[in-house]
């Protein structure tokens, strides 16, 4: 058993079985670990050229582990309806993620720093269902794309989207809406302990939120 599963509370999350596969789950190994406001231009671009070479590759990943809990994402990637593949996922969200939810994995400045292996490797599992998500929205709104926060006023705010790999979502005039996919997700795991989680389903809403327009439109 390796050292870091003793990381995970108590022995009823040691012998969860999601941590239990996450043992064998491969990493998602960007080039460059955080915090982004560290990186250079160009390294960002290098882990957002990373994502955009792997994605396939990462959809085949997430898309085996939750195939193993009776969750089969193909359909929705192929343009089927996203609603049961989201309801299905957050409903595994919600039974399991509890099991791997420990304090250094939620630490933002934890996470903005994470090689996303070794005791990290639920990271990887949240970025590749970052990807998961991102692509039910590319393939349905091709206005959305994969790219790098670079508004420089998002990085003075200290937006934690800035030169991390998003979607961006273009506005007439302005500057592209950046939708931070991974950090809804980390969120999601960072929060699932709260009652609210099971009554609002933040995955669907950002999903369908984005397909319809919704980020693009200016008010």
């Amino acid at each position: 058993m390796p050292a870091w599963l003793d990381g995970f509370r108590g022995r009823r999350r040691v012998e969860s079985r999601l941590a239990q596969r996450l043992l064998s789950y491969p990493a998602y190994a960007a080039p460059h670990a955080g915090p982004p406001s560290r990186w250079t231009r160009e390294q960002a671009q290098r882990n957002l050229q990373y994502l955009l070479d792997h994605r396939e590759q990462r959809l085949a990943v997430i898309g085996a582990l939750l195939q193993r809990e009776g969750i089969d994402v193909q359909p929705a990637l192929a343009g089927g309806d996203t609603a049961p593949l989201l309801s299905a996922v957050q409903r595994w969200a919600l039974e399991h993620w509890p099991s791997i939810r420990r304090p250094d994995l939620i630490s933002r400045d934890a996470w903005l720093r994470t090689t996303r292996d070794g005791g990290d490797i639920a990271h990887s599992m949240l970025m590749d269902l970052a990807i998961l998500l991102g692509e039910l929205i590319v393939r349905r709104r091709p206005s959305f794309q994969w790219g790098l926060d670079l508004d420089e006023v998002n990085g003075r705010d200290g937006m934690i989207s800035f030169l991390r790999p998003v979607l961006l979502a273009p506005r007439q005039g302005l500057a592209p809406v950046p939708l931070d996919v991974e950090a809804i997700v980390f969120g999601r795991l960072r929060n699932i302990d709260s009652p609210t989680e099971a009554l609002v389903d933040n995955w669907a809403q950002v999903v369908n939120d984005a397909v319809s327009g919704a980020y693009e439109r200016v008010h």
